[in-house]
């Protein structure tokens, strides 16, 4: 895991791929980390945009896509929805893989469903790194 606050993310993709870099990013943030991914993507390297944590505006990193042959997209789960068969394959795809351990999903915090509102407030706050969990 790479901290942002505490480390150059470049440098650190950099480190752990000998400088060749990632072929693929799933970034619910966007803004203004749409560059520096892009700069962490390897030649032909794909950025996945599904979410705008960050609210506010992304720039179009045209000079790196260009120069590395980029592909970046967005991707909206919702239409998913209202398709049962591949909404159900995709969901006993990624359930398994949970239930394995194959997906690990970090947890930031853990609060009783009667501190839901504390939770929210935890989550408003946009600091965490993992899942936010209400336990019954």
């Amino acid at each position: 895991m790479i901290v942002t606050d505490e480390e150059d993310l470049t440098a650190e993709v950099g480190r752990l791929t000998a400088s060749k870099g990632v072929r693929l990013i799933f970034d619910p943030v966007a803004g203004p980390y749409i560059e520096p991914l892009s700069e962490c993507l390897s030649e032909e390297g794909t950025l996945i945009i599904y979410g705008g944590l960050a609210n506010q505006p992304g720039p179009f990193p045209r000079q790196l896509a260009i120069r590395k042959n980029l592909t970046l997209r967005g991707y909206n789960f919702f239409p998913l929805l209202g398709e049962p068969v591949r909404f159900g394959r995709a969901f006993d795809y990624i359930f398994e893989r949970v239930r394995n351990g194959r997906f690990d999903m970090p947890i930031a915090h853990r609060f009783p469903l009667t501190s839901v509102a504390e939770a929210h407030t935890r989550l408003e706050e946009n600091r965490h790194i993992g899942k936010i969990i209400l336990e019954p």
